[in-house]
């Protein structure tokens, strides 16, 4: 039986998404904060509602220290010149934080204690990179005590989807062939247009970036069949079917 209200999204934006190179990458010198609000006023003016009539502002983040500290959230919805008034949270369930965040704001208005909320989802990978919660440990602990460790064992991403794929027998062939596909489906709806209407324009020091960066048209089956496999020798994951920010991280 179905149970609540209906709860409707109106509205999403996006920034281009940008590499982690630290001298090519486009958002190499712009602060998480700039990224989230230039979504934010998007959102905003497109959709025409009173920023005031917003009853909370939630944002996923799974790496909420440093430059996207201290509720980036509400740090982001103040930077683009919101009403102070309107509250904002920032929650952290891993790589899941925008989707569980989208998940809240339904239930909130689906629930009838809120009518308007904003969810989002801000990572800066270059400025706080992946492996940016080992320093985290050195200054203030690990959060995996022995006790925890001695039922659990975490291991990394990359490692994680070596597992991964022994267990589904996934092929490397298979995932080279899916990345090449997925490189070239993304350069033809870039040139299509299929993405303008969900991208924001951001300013940046460098210029204007409207588009993604990191598609790669010209990526083929043999050249991703000669990539070595960094997180297990004789693996199937490579730079071409995983982040390549996570393989940079682990090179180094």
């Amino acid at each position: 039986m179905e149970t609540g209200r209906g709860a409707f999204v109106i509205d999403a934006v996006r920034t281009p998404i940008g590499r982690a190179h630290p001298e090519k990458g486009a958002f190499r010198d712009t602060h998480p904060n700039a990224l989230l609000a230039a979504c934010l006023t998007a959102l905003v003016d497109r959709t025409g509602i009173d920023p005031a009539e917003v009853e909370d502002v939630i944002a996923g983040c799974t790496a909420p220290f440093g430059e996207q500290s201290r509720n980036i959230a509400r740090n982001a919805w103040l930077q683009a010149g919101y009403p102070v008034e309107v509250p904002a949270i920032t929650i952290d369930r891993r790589c899941g934080s925008a989707q569980s965040a989208v998940s809240y704001a339904a239930a909130l208005v689906a629930s009838g204690s809120h009518e308007l909320v904003i969810a989002a989802g801000v990572e800066h990978m270059h400025h706080v990179p992946i492996d940016s919660p080992m320093k985290i440990v050195e200054l203030y602990g690990t959060p995996w005590p022995q006790e925890l460790l001695d039922r659990f064992e975490f291991i990394p991403q990359g490692l994680s989807a070596e597992r991964i794929a022994e267990q589904w027998s996934i092929g490397r062939t298979e995932m080279d062939e899916l990345a090449v596909r997925s490189h070239r489906l993304a350069d033809t709806a870039t040139s299509e247009g299929r993405f303008a209407r969900e991208i924001v324009a951001v300013e940046t020091p460098h210029g204007i970036v409207d588009r993604d960066q990191g598609i790669r048209p010209d990526t083929t089956l043999e050249a991703l069949s000669q990539l070595r496999t960094p997180f297990k020798e004789g693996g199937r994951v490579t730079a071409g079917t995983s982040s390549p920010y996570c393989v940079r991280e682990r090179k180094s």
